[in-house]
């Protein structure tokens, strides 16, 4: 990074990210905030521009976004401390390894808009969003907590899909609108929010957007 971002960092970050010694548990993230509230997470936010609207949107709730590139974390800290809202924090690490220090329970929603689609064959198993995650995540939701996924590759839409099916925990919400006559091919409405970066560009080339959408039994 250049030194201004650095010094972006170091100025606003005691504001805005989450120390790391907080995020060792769900509990935890509530000094944070300084209040007890319903904690949502934004896995892999990007410059978060979807993160705050999620949070305006949710003025009631805790919005944890969490980031391992830090140009990102730069934009969103520098638009957080102009514009807010107050009810997002941040956490600097590889998503990952955070839900999996996490304990079960605590959260009311999880999300993951456009996760690296690593498109190439023998990048296929760095997808983040398989059984495996979908099942860790579960984990973590309260009873009626949802789930959120959204990518703009098919074939990811469809891994997705069957991570989520295979779940037993979770109830998928399925728009009956925009249902295939062949059963996979479901997908849920569209939850508000803006059109990111990542989004935008996976339109301009000609792709569906899919958003699957699940909540816990």
């Amino acid at each position: 990074m250049s030194d201004a971002k650095r010094s972006v960092l170091h100025e606003l970050g005691p504001r805005w990210l989450i120390a790391s010694e907080l995020t060792t548990s769900i509990d935890g993230l509530a000094s944070a905030f300084g209040r007890q509230a319903p904690c949502v997470v934004d896995l892999g936010g990007g410059t978060g521009e979807a993160t705050r609207a999620w949070a305006l949107d949710h003025p009631d709730h805790d919005v944890v976004a969490i980031e391992v590139h830090r140009s990102g974390i730069v934009r969103l800290v520098q638009d957080l401390e102009s514009a807010g809202p107050p009810n997002v924090r941040v956490i600097e690490a590889d998503g990952t390894v955070v839900l999996g220090a996490w304990g079960a329970g605590g959260l009311a929603g999880l999300r993951a808009l456009f996760p690296d689609p690593w498109p190439k064959r023998r990048h296929l198993e760095r997808r983040l969003v398989d059984v495996g995650f979908v099942s860790r995540a579960t984990d973590l939701l309260l009873p009626g907590g949802s789930m959120h996924l959204a990518t703009d590759w098919d074939d990811y839409a469809d891994q997705m899909r069957a991570a989520l099916v295979a779940e037993p925990r979770l109830q998928v919400q399925v728009d009956r609108g925009a249902t295939s006559g062949t059963a996979p091919l479901w997908r849920s409405a569209r939850p508000l929010r803006p059109v990111t970066a990542y989004e935008r560009r996976g339109r301009d080339a000609g792709r569906t957007i899919t958003d699957l959408v699940a909540h816990r039994r």
